[in-house]
């Protein structure tokens, strides 16, 4: 029994690792299929990544204490400079929390799509690509969001903690 639950912890806690939201993977493909080297693609890029990390922060604030601590009201993350002034009374202005989370992703969305119509991105087959990216980075931190709303059942931990006592007094006695 408390192998059961060690390896469900362990099995949770790396699935938890793995989909964290790792940025990397879309940065490399933005820097990689957006190849224009002027000033607006630079922006262009630079705000793809913001929105992502914005987004991660948003959700990360919700779930660590360490996230919220230093992002504690949304006058922090512009200091930080993961959202403008502009884009802060944009997102104050969703009732929903939620919806506020994924506001940044559809930012994303919108500016991949404008960089395709402009020709800054040159296949619709490499903005499938890009787009994908940017759905596993989200979808990583949709599961973050999963595993916080549903913790590990109370009734596990107060199994083997009974399980733990009842084989202490078995080799005590």
């Amino acid at each position: 029994m408390l192998g059961f639950f060690v390896s469900f912890v362990v099995s949770r806690w790396t699935l938890i690792l793995r989909e964290i939201g790792w940025i990397h993977e879309a940065a490399i493909a933005f820097a990689t299929f957006i190849k224009e080297n002027d000033n607006d693609s630079r922006m262009l890029k630079r705000s793809l990544i913001r929105y992502m990390v914005l987004h991660q922060a948003l959700v990360l604030r919700d779930i660590s204490m360490q996230v919220r601590k230093r992002f504690p009201t949304w006058e922090t993350l512009v200091a930080a400079g993961l959202l403008t002034n502009s884009e802060m009374n944009k997102l104050r202005k969703i009732d929903d929390i939620y919806s506020q989370y994924y506001t940044p992703i559809q930012w994303v969305n919108g500016h991949l799509y404008k960089a395709h119509l402009e020709g800054k991105i040159r296949s619709e087959k490499i903005l499938d690509s890009l787009l994908k990216e940017v759905q596993k980075f989200r979808d990583g931190l949709s599961s973050l969001l999963r595993y916080d709303w549903v913790p590990i059942p109370l009734v596990y931990p107060q199994v083997i903690i009974l399980a733990s006592f009842l084989i202490f007094l078995m080799v005590v006695s």
